[in-house]
C-alpha cells in the first residue's frame, strides 16, 4: 500500500479495511494505492497532506490583559484553522478570512509576552512571542477631587501602570 507514492507503514488488512500509518508526503492531494494478489487499484486521490501552519505576525501586537481585543492574525497554510490560542488560551470570534488571515478576538492572558498558535489539519504552529499583554491601569486618587464645571481644573491622578496612556477621561470627557 502506498500513499502519495511512498509505501504505508504498520499495515494491517482485512477482507473489507486497511488501517496504516501515513508515511512522509507534501501538502497537496496524494493517490493511495492498495495492490492485492488481483492487481493495483487506479489510483485515486483520496488522500491529503495538509501543511503545517505557521503565525508570522499579529495586529496589533499588544493588549489588554483582560482580552477583549480584535486582532489580525497572519501567517502561512491557516485555512481550516480549527484552534487560536494566545498565550495558552482560546481565542474567540476566530474567522479564516484567507489561507494566511485570521481575525479573532484576544482572551484573557498573564501580563508579558504570549504566543500565538493555530493549529489545523497539518499541526500547531511553532511557539513564538508575538502579542504581549499590558496590565489594566488603575485610579486611586485624584488630587484635587473637585472643581468647576467649566473644567480647566489641573489635576493630579494617582495609581497604576499608566505608562502609555493615550487617552483621560473625567466624567466621560476627554
Amino acid at each position: 500500500m502506498t500513499i502519495g507514492g511512498a509505501a504505508a507503514t504498520n499495515v494491517v488488512v482485512s477482507a473489507t479495511s486497511i488501517t496504516a500509518t501515513t508515511p512522509n508526503g507534501s501538502p497537496g492531494n496524494a493517490n493511495v494505492l492498495v495492490t492485492t494478489p488481483g492487481g493495483t487499484n487506479t489510483g485515486i486521490t483520496i488522500c491529503r497532506y495538509a501543511a503545517i501552519p505557521s503565525v508570522t505576525s499579529i495586529s496589533p501586537v499588544n493588549g489588554p490583559s483582560a482580552g477583549g481585543a480584535a486582532v489580525t492574525i497572519t501567517g502561512t497554510a491557516l485555512t481550516e484553522a480549527s484552534s487560536v490560542t494566545i498565550g495558552g488560551a482560546a481565542a474567540t470570534n476566530v474567522v479564516v478570512v484567507s489561507p494566511t488571515s485570521i481575525t479573532a478576538t484576544t482572551p484573557a492572558g498573564t501580563v508579558g509576552t504570549a504566543s500565538v498558535l493555530v493549529t489545523t489539519p497539518g499541526g500547531t504552529s511553532a511557539a513564538n512571542s508575538l502579542y504581549t499583554y499590558f496590565p489594566l491601569p488603575t485610579v486611586t486618587f485624584i488630587n484635587p477631587i473637585s472643581g468647576p464645571l467649566v473644567g480647566g481644573t489641573a489635576v493630579t491622578i494617582t495609581g497604576t501602570n499608566f505608562t502609555g496612556a493615550t487617552v483621560i477621561r473625567i466624567g466621560g470627557a476627554v
